[in-house]
């Protein structure tokens, strides 16, 4: 007998998928394409501004969790600079996606997220 998936569980799994939408993939394509260093990173406020339409000062927050009530979504991730100095803060081209996918569940699901958050 076949195993069958759980539609539910496969729902999940596109909704995660969608995260990431074609006109995101093509912001990260071009930003990527203008700003990436010779090693490869693009300084974070292009990222901030381009994909979240948010000034890098807030958006920087969601890098390290340091700040009190916001998630830890930059580990394991390339990025370069203090984020308390928002402004010289980069990140790798080849971990913008994963970041930007991470920083979407996180708003739409922000109780997946309450061991990566600092709470004093």
């Amino acid at each position: 007998m076949e195993s069958q998936e759980n539609p539910i569980e496969r729902s999940e799994e596109l909704q995660e998928e969608s995260l990431i939408t074609a006109q995101d993939k093509e912001k990260i394509k071009k930003i990527i394409a203008k700003f990436s260093d010779d090693n490869g990173f693009v300084n974070f406020g292009e990222i901030a501004h381009g994909i979240f339409d948010q000034q890098t000062q807030y958006a920087s927050r969601y890098i390290d969790g340091v700040i009190p009530g916001y998630p830890n979504l930059g580990e394991g991730l390339r990025f370069k600079g203090d984020p308390s100095d928002y402004h010289f803060v980069k990140i790798h081209k080849d971990d913008i996606e994963e970041f930007v996918r991470r920083r979407k569940d996180y708003l739409n699901h922000p109780e997946k997220y309450k061991d990566k958050i600092r709470t004093e």
